[in-house]
Formats: C-alpha cells, sequence, structure tokens
C-alpha cells in the first residue's frame, strides 16, 4: 500500500505556508501495526486488505460491550425529542445541511470532510440553540474551515481568506477576522472535542464484506449521506447506520446478508429494524422529492450524477 494512502501513517502533520497556499505535509509512519494480532478471525469471513484500525475497535466494542466500558461516546441529536426548548425549526435545520452539502461541493473537499462537519454541526445546533445564535452561514463556513485541516492531507487546504471567497464572493462584505471568530467560537461550543466517527468510516469494508461492485458502494454512500443530514438519525450508532444502509442496498439488489457481515458488523438482521426502516423512509422521501422536483435536495442532485452511477435517480423498494 502507498504510505500517502495508508491509513496508519502518523497523523503528525509539518505545516509549510506562502503567499499562494497551505501545504500539510504528512510525516513518515512511525511504525506498521499487524491488525490481525487483535483476534482470531473464524474461518470462512472475509479480511479486507485495507483493514482500519477504526474497524477493529467499533466491532470489539459491540461485541464485547457487557464487559467492557464504553470507549466511544456518540453525542445524540437530542434537539428535536419532547420537551426541549427548540429554537430551530425544521426547516432551518434542512436548510444548513443543504447550505453544508453545497459548501462541500463548491470546496471540492474529501467526503470524510462532510460526514465529520455533518456530525459536529448535529452537536453545535444543541448549543446554538442554547446561545440563540443564528448567525449560521459564517458558523459553517468556521466549521469547514476547521473540518479541512483536522485530518493530515496530501492536498492543499484553505486560507481563511481562501475559503471565505470561496464561499461568500470575492466582493463579500465578510472579513477573514470574522471566520476566525467564529472558529473559536465553534471550537469553544464544542468544548474542542472534534473526534467523530461516522458510517463513512464503516461502509468500506461492509461494502467489501457484502462484495459490492462500484454502484453498490455509491448507493451505500448516497444512503449514509441522508442519513448524515437527518436529526432522528442520530440516536442511533454509526454501526448500526452503516449496517442498515448496507442490509437495504442488499435488499434491492437481491442479494444475501452473509456471514462477514455478521462478524464485521457485529449485527443480525433482526438488531438493525429500526434504523433499516427510518433509512427507508428517508431514501423514499429523497425519491419521490428529487423526482417531484420539489425540493432541491443537494444529495439527491449529487448523486443523479452519471459519475456516480445516478444511484439516487433508481426506484427505491416500497415494500
Amino acid at each position: 500500500m502507498d504510505d500517502q494512502n495508508d491509513p496508519l501513517r502518523s497523523p503528525n502533520q509539518q505545516v509549510e505556508k506562502n503567499p499562494s497556499k497551505i501545504e500539510a505535509m504528512l510525516q513518515p509512519r512511525n511504525q506498521s501495526i499487524n491488525c490481525l494480532n487483535f483476534e482470531t478471525y473464524p474461518s470462512g469471513v472475509m479480511i479486507p486488505a485495507d483493514l482500519d484500525i477504526c474497524n477493529i475497535t467499533m466491532r470489539f466494542y459491540h461485541s464485547y460491550q457487557q464487559q467492557y466500558e464504553m470507549a466511544y461516546v456518540h453525542q445524540s441529536a437530542d434537539y428535536l425529542q419532547p420537551g426541549q426548548q427548540i429554537t430551530l425549526s425544521r426547516i432551518d435545520i434542512d436548510q444548513m445541511f443543504t447550505l453544508l452539502t453545497r459548501c462541500h461541493l463548491v470546496l471540492r473537499l474529501r467526503e470524510s470532510t462532510f460526514f465529520q462537519a455533518a456530525q459536529l454541526l448535529h452537536v453545535l445546533f444543541q448549543k446554538m440553540n442554547a446561545q440563540g445564535n443564528r448567525d449560521f452561514p459564517k458558523i459553517l463556513c468556521a466549521l469547514l474551515f476547521i473540518c479541512q485541516k483536522y485530518e493530515p492531507t496530501d492536498r492543499s487546504i484553505y486560507s481563511v481568506t481562501q475559503i471565505t471567497h470561496k464561499l461568500f464572493g470575492q466582493t463579500t462584505q465578510v472579513k477573514p477576522d470574522t471566520i476566525l471568530d467564529c472558529e473559536q467560537l465553534v471550537l469553544e461550543l464544542l468544548d474542542y472535542r472534534l473526534e467523530t466517527t461516522s458510517p463513512y468510516h464503516l461502509v468500506h469494508i461492509y461494502g467489501q464484506a457484502a462484495e459490492f461492485d462500484a454502484k453498490k458502494m455509491n448507493m451505500v454512500l448516497y444512503l449514509i449521506s441522508l442519513a448524515a443530514c437527518c436529526p432522528e438519525m442520530q440516536r442511533f450508532h454509526p454501526v448500526s447506520i452503516a449496517a442498515a444502509s448496507v442490509s437495504l442496498v442488499i435488499d434491492h439488489y437481491n442479494m444475501q446478508w452473509n456471514q462477514s457481515l455478521n462478524f464485521w458488523t457485529a449485527r443480525k438482521l433482526h438488531e438493525i429494524q429500526e434504523e433499516k426502516q427510518l433509512l427507508k423512509q428517508i431514501w423514499l422521501n429523497a425519491f419521490e422529492q428529487g423526482r417531484l422536483k420539489q425540493v432541491n435536495n443537494q444529495i439527491y442532485n449529487k448523486y443523479a450524477d452519471p459519475r456516480k452511477f445516478s444511484v439516487s435517480l433508481e426506484t427505491p423498494l416500497y415494500n
């Protein structure tokens, strides 16, 4: 595997800056980690060549959660639960996720950045409810500015001036210093907790276990993108959402849930029925809205592209 694409490389960065761009330079990984040392794999289970340490950790937690303290704490989006003092309407929330998706496409950021930003945005909504802060576009710009710097990358990263001009236009009255102030606010609202584990971290392994081709994987990515923007889905664990999306694609193409999926997800089909039903309804709603052009769904439009096999245009299973 190329070191530039190795998920086990060192996260340390050396940042070099010049007037035109900022480069994040990856440092060589300190040592090779053999994930296969973590446990014994049952006969017949698929072992992926690009095994990520995240998948071992998540599967381990779900297999032995009765014996071990939970290492991963998922903050659910409870701002729509009964009894909450809500200052955001559902229209506000949907518009912000539409804007997030549009900004992500304009900036051409990595998919992992979108899922991190979406998960943190759910947390910010709870915090901003309490503080009554409604300056959402600037907050969103600051959030994307933070997320695109979070992971080591071999790509250029945007300076605050670049990202401000890219999102608000060259003639904008929004000053880079304003975005830097919003960046500090976002970090404080998040208590500087930026680590996220989303379904995106998991579906590539699950897709290999299901023996999906590129088209089926794009459909999985479409479903977890829809889930990422839905507050109601945030009460489910990322493993369950990822497993539900894979199961829906398996149903769509009349395939079978297999032993490798049981192992890697640590889930049986009957354990993810609630997640499947909600995600299926979200999928149906997005399809109907896109077909009737009732709502400008940026995720639907993104996955209608032939380069993504136009998976959002396929009719979901209604039964």
